[in-house]
Order: C-alpha cells, then sequence, then structure tokens
C-alpha cells in the first residue's frame, strides 16, 4: 500500500506541474469571447477555450484532450463522455450533468461544479484545486489520487466515493455527506469538516491534522493508525469507532461521545477530554499523559489499563443524560 500511495504522490506532481503549464497559456482559440461552436466543432482534442456551450447535449462522446478552459458548460449533458486529460480549468459546469463521465487526469483548477450530477463520475488523478463542489452530487464517485487543496464541498453528497490518498488540505467539507467513503490514505490537514456525517468511512492511515471535526458524526468510523494531532473533535460522535494507534496528541474532545470505541494503543497525550463520554470504551495502553480528564465518564471502562493516568482524575459521577453542555450559552 506505502509503494503505491508513492507512486500516486509522483503521478500528481507530474499532473500539477502539466497542470500549472496549461494554466500559464492564454485563451486564444476562435471562440475566447464566447462564442457559440457549431456541432462539427465540438470534438476530440480541439480548442473551444471560453466558448458559450450552455445546456449542450453531448452525452457519450469522445472529447478527449479537448481545451475547455474558461467555457460555458451550465447545464450541459455530459453523461458518459470521456474527458480524459481535459483541460477545463475555470470552466462554469454548475447545474451540468456529468455522472460516469471519465474526467481521469483532468485540469480542473477553479472550475465551478456547484450542484453538478457527479455520481459514477471518475476523477484519478485530476486536478480540482480551488474547485467549487458545493452541494454537488459525487455518490460512488472515484477519486483516487485527485488533488482538491482549497476546494469547496460543502453540503455535497459524497457517500460511497473512493478517495483513497486524495489531497484535500484546507478544504471546506462542512456538512457533507461521507458516509462509507474510502479516504484511507487520504491527506485532510486543517479541512473544515464541521458537522459533516463520516459514519462508517475509512480513513485507515488519514492525515487529520489540524482538521476541524466539532459536530461530526464519526460513528463507526475507521480510523486505525490516523493522524489527529491538535484535531477539533469537540461535541464529535465517535461511538463505535476505531481509533487503534491513531495520533491524537493535543487533539480537543471536549464534550464528544466515545461509547464502545476502540481507543487501543492510541496516543491521546495532552488531550482534551472534559466531559467526553467514554463509557465502554478500549483504553489498553493508551497514552494519556497531561491529558485533561474532567467530568469524563467512565462507565464499564477499566482507566486501569491506560497509560500515565492523570493523577487525579474527576470522572463525571451524575446522571449522563443530564450532564451540563459544555456549549450551552451562559
Amino acid at each position: 500500500m506505502e509503494i503505491q500511495w508513492r507512486l500516486i504522490s509522483v503521478l500528481l506532481l507530474v499532473l500539477a506541474s502539466a497542470g500549472a503549464r496549461s494554466a500559464a497559456l492564454e485563451c486564444d482559440g476562435k471562440f475566447k469571447s464566447g462564442g457559440k461552436p457549431l456541432a462539427a466543432e465540438i470534438r476530440r482534442g480541439v480548442n473551444l477555450c471560453g466558448a458559450d456551450l450552455r445546456s449542450v447535449q453531448l452525452p457519450d462522446a469522445d472529447l478527449r484532450d479537448i481545451n475547455l478552459r474558461g467555457a460555458d458548460l451550465r447545464g450541459a449533458d455530459l453523461r458518459r463522455v470521456r474527458l480524459h486529460a481535459a483541460l477545463l480549468d475555470q470552466a462554469n459546469l454548475s447545474k451540468a450533468d456529468l455522472r460516469g463521465t471519465l474526467l481521469v487526469g483532468a485540469d480542473l483548477i477553479n472550475a465551478n461544479l456547484q450542484g453538478a450530477r457527479l455520481a459514477g463520475a471518475d476523477f484519478s488523478a485530476a486536478d480540482l484545486r480551488g474547485a467549487l463542489l458545493r452541494e454537488a452530487d459525487l455518490r460512488g464517485a472515484i477519486l483516487i489520487g485527485t488533488d482538491l487543496r482549497g476546494a469547496n464541498l460543502t453540503k455535497a453528497d459524497v457517500r460511497g466515493v473512493r478517495m483513497s490518498g486524495a489531497i484535500l488540505i484546507k478544504s471546506e467539507l462542512a456538512q457533507a455527506k461521507f458516509d462509507r467513503a474510502e479516504l484511507d490514505w487520504a491527506v485532510l490537514d486543517n479541512a473544515n469538516l464541521r458537522g459533516a456525517s463520516l459514519h462508517d468511512v475509512n480513513l485507515r492511515n488519514a492525515q487529520l491534522s489540524d482538521a476541524d471535526l466539532r459536530g461530526a458524526d464519526l460513528s463507526a468510523a475507521k480510523l486505525e493508525d490516523a493522524v489527529l494531532e491538535h484535531a477539533q473533535l469537540a461535541s464529535a460522535d465517535l461511538t463505535g469507532a476505531r481509533l487503534y494507534r491513531a495520533q491524537m496528541r493535543g487533539a480537543s474532545l471536549i464534550g464528544a461521545k466515545l461509547v464502545g470505541t476502540d481507543v487501543s494503543f492510541a496516543d491521546l497525550s495532552e488531550a482534551m477530554l472534559m466531559q467526553a463520554d467514554l463509557s465502554y470504551a478500549n483504553l489498553l495502553n493508551t497514552e494519556l499523559r497531561g491529558a485533561d480528564l474532567s467530568d469524563v465518564i467512565l462507565t464499564g471502562t477499566k482507566l486501569e489499563q491506560a497509560l500515565h493516568v492523570p493523577l487525579n482524575p474527576t470522572p463525571y459521577v451524575g446522571d449522563p443524560f443530564k450532564r451540563p453542555d459544555p456549549f450551552a450559552p451562559k
């Protein structure tokens, strides 16, 4: 797996360089001022940079290597179109239908895909840096090794998507639906996942340092060997999640729910666990040096199995259903 990831990383570097070169090109085609091409002019490898292709109907077309930089494709029907290595940076594809479309290695830097229908599309190794995918439907799509740095997927439907090795550094993913998605080896450092739904998601070996996961649903999530150092997980639901050997140094888990969670061999040193619910959690060899366990719920949990437990933890002994909300207005 590590070798595969390294190969993907090399491929991404090559594609990023190619994307940077294409971005440097000027839009010098005959449609640069927004003209509308004839149907016969829309074919593989042509330069349609800046063209007006609103609501165009092109299902099943072969448009590999086409130049559609800055083109207006709002509401276009591009189902199952072959767009391998196409130039679509800064194109407007809002509300377009790209279900089942092949966009392997395509350049979509700063493209507008807001509200687009992208279920089953293949964006493997594509460049989507800064792309707008707000409220887009990406169910079952493939984004393996895709570069989504700084992209906006707020409220997007990403359920069941395959995103192994994807790069989502500083991406906006608030309230997005990632249930059952494959995000192993993905890089989500500094990403905003506040209120996102990540039930049963695969985040094994993922990088989530400084990510904002406040209020997120991570129930039954697979987070083995994940890195969540200084991540914000206040009020997050981690019920039944697997955090075996996870690196969570300095993470904030205030008021989080970790009922039945496997945190064995994880590093929670200096973590803030105030008022967290750790009922029936597995803390075998969990590192707790310097962690704050004030008012934590430990029903059925063997705290003595953990390492370097603070000398005077003050577990909450009241009714767990009536405990104070740490974020309630004073």
